[in-house]
């Protein structure tokens, strides 16, 4: 395997004991940084954890060697009652965490290299510009670039001359990936109207819009005068 994808394998597996609500927080090393993968086999039939550290590997299973097809709920090992179904953290990767644990005593915490682009991000190549090519040529073109070229239905507006290649989606020039798909959209020949802005205090019906209205203005002290009674 290349060293890069077992780097970006590793960066994955990672994940497996570190990120929340993965299935094997609960077998995280203590002062080591580690990879896992958790294993739960049909009907609950067996416990599988595999795992390791940039220095060590180990994997650990619980079934039933006499009858590997016995689900473990309901059965008692390791003095324990399981009346609920055992999946690969739970036993299984108990039994890794405490064999790693002791045979990593006291060797340093040596890290993983990291995920590497190639992989993670795979191989991308810029789309060529085809606008206003015939679209078998366009096509060809985009086939050469490694893409997969696919002819939209129908024609949109253009001022590209009628059938030839009005645009393409992805545009031209954003990176993509090999192999990914280039939708062609054909020109009818015949440019998008230009919209013109509404003028400015003008209404979406082009009227001119009423000013505000201004309510009374009301004299409190006046009100107040008649509401006063001598005595």
């Amino acid at each position: 395997m290349p060293p890069g994808l077992a780097n970006t394998v590793t960066s994955i597996l990672r994940g497996v004991l570190t990120i929340n609500g993965a299935t094997g927080t609960s077998d995280v090393l203590t002062g080591h940084v580690a990879a896992a993968k958790t294993g739960t086999v049909d009907n609950y039939e067996g416990s599988w954890f595999a795992g390791y550290t940039p220095q060590l590997a180990a994997s650990a299973w619980v079934g039933v060697p006499s009858n590997p097809i016995r689900s473990l709920e309901g059965l008692t090992f390791g003095g324990r009652y399981y009346d609920y179904p055992v999946f690969g953290a739970t036993v299984a990767g108990k039994i890794w965490q405490s064999t790693m644990n002791a045979a990593l005593l006291g060797e340093p915490d040596e890290q993983f290299t990291g995920p590497s682009e190639y992989y993670s991000i795979g191989v991308s190549t810029p789309v060529p510009d085809v606008t206003g090519d015939e679209p078998g040529n366009a096509e060809a073109t985009l086939t050469q670039d490694g893409f997969h070229p696919q002819i939209v239905a129908g024609t949109v507006a253009s001022s590209e001359q009628l059938g030839t290649v009005a645009r393409t989606s992805p545009p031209a020039g954003a990176s993509e990936s090999t192999g990914a798909v280039i939708k062609i959209y054909l020109s009818n020949g015949t440019p998008a109207p230009r919209q013109t802005p509404p003028p400015p205090n003008s209404s979406p019906s082009g009227k001119p819009s009423s000013p505000p209205t201004t309510p009374p203005t009301s004299h409190p002290g006046h009100h107040g005068h008649h509401g006063h009674h001598h005595r």
